[in-house]
């Protein structure tokens, strides 16, 4: 029988680190799990804020085999006022969201279902709390916890249902540059070989360079440039870098993987002629990259596509340095279509209490959704239905 324990103190929990990390390593699971991204979020997000920390522990012998990083907050859903249990990384506002791709539980291979059990029943026991509905946002798809923790509130009598959360195009990365190549279909072939030979056309005799954070000096100039390029490339639009919140998150968690702890910073831009024309925020765990963030120059040639050069670029040094995964994460712009090979779904949670009150207030919550719809379709001259599923929260609106 697993020890659980509910955790409210930020002390607390950052006194769990060296274990969670521990923990984190032994279970593979994805960089937004780690102690530097789930802490650093806590500390920016959730201190001060009316967020209430219920982290939820699973011991064996003494011997942490879980944990699931959850918090409490009260919100207003279509104005009706809800307590509601999420995980960190999720929630924000949408001008400072951090988008955290494939969020879970981070636990001990093989005890999956255990904890799932156990967790189901330590959230409808009470010990974390009342609640009344509960949303897990941006699971991986191929995460086994997800379809045992949705049984296993069943089982406790919970109202549960999964729905998509969007997609992270990837690609399993070859031995060789022309590997990958020849794996693209003839169209997007073209398309990438053509976008590196107007680079080095536009470029012309001095040719380009791919520059990389070495030191602390170098991410600091890194940093400066990545979010001019953002704020270039979102000009039209409110850079996600303006908020304070986002950037300071950003800064506390690229200087921890730039001094290799968790992970590893790969923050590196393309110049021209000493110009900066695009960057990419990139993170290395389990020799695979996540792409996190991207801003380019918009003032250059029509036929120039910084964007597209310089994660070719980078996909090119990653097969080179022997990854093995190359990840977009969520999103379906044009340039992850071009460059990926496949796509890992996101799936998201949402539960009931199993309380005469909390249902009866999701209830209510549910018919003023459909009369919304519904007045908003008659305006609108869209179906009912439409209009109701605009209002679901789906994929991330990050501008990457």
């Amino acid at each position: 029988m697993l020890e659980v324990r509910v955790l409210e103190s930020a002390v607390e929990l950052e006194a769990l680190a060296a274990e969670w990390r521990e923990l984190f390593v032994s279970s593979r699971q994805e960089v937004v799990q780690t102690p530097t991204w789930m802490l650093a979020w806590w500390r920016v997000f959730g201190s001060g804020a009316a967020r209430e920390l219920r982290a939820v522990t699973f011991r064996e012998r003494g011997r942490l085999v879980a944990i699931a990083p959850l918090l409490w907050r009260p919100v207003f859903d279509k104005f009706v006022p809800l307590r509601r249990l999420e995980f960190f990384g999720s929630g924000e506002d949408e001008h400072e969201e951090i988008c955290s791709d494939y969020l879970g539980i981070v636990c001990e291979l093989g005890r999956e279902a255990d904890v799932a059990s156990m967790l189901a029943s330590a959230l409808v026991s009470g010990r974390v709390g009342r609640w009344d509905d509960l949303h897990l946002l941006r699971m991986s798809g191929e995460d086994p916890m997800v379809d045992l923790l949705v049984q296993a509130l069943e089982i406790e009598r919970c109202a549960v249902e999964t729905f998509p959360a969007g997609s992270c195009p990837y690609l399993s990365l070859p031995k060789t540059w022309d590997e990958y190549l020849n794996a693209l279909d003839g169209q997007r072939r073209y398309f990438v070989r053509r976008s590196m030979r107007e680079l080095d056309k536009w470029a012309g005799p001095g040719g380009y360079t791919l520059r990389i954070a070495t030191s602390k000096e170098e991410l600091k100039q890194g940093f400066f440039i990545l979010r001019a390029l953002h704020g270039e490339r979102w000009s039209s639009e409110r850079s996600l870098f303006e908020s304070y919140r986002f950037s300071a998150f950003h800064a506390d968690v690229m200087r921890k993987y730039f001094a290799g702890v968790d992970a590893k910073l790969e923050l590196m831009w393309l110049e021209v002629k000493g110009t900066p024309i695009a960057a990419i925020y990139n993170i290395l765990h389990d020799r695979k990259i996540h792409f996190y963030q991207s801003g380019r120059k918009l003032d250059v040639p029509k036929s120039v596509r910084p964007g597209i050069a310089v994660h070719a670029l980078a996909i090119q040094r990653a097969i080179a340095m022997g990854y093995r995964e190359y990840d977009f994460l969520n999103g379906d712009s044009f340039y992850k279509k071009q460059l990926a090979l496949a796509h890992r779904p996101l799936v998201s949670i949402r539960a009931i209490a199993p309380h005469a009150s909390s249902r009866a207030v999701i209830t209510f919550r549910d018919t003023a959704s459909k009369l919304a719809a519904w007045v908003r379709s008659r305006r609108e001259g869209s179906s009912p239905d439409a209009a109701e599923a605009a209002e679901r929260e789906g994929e991330p609106t990050s501008r990457r």
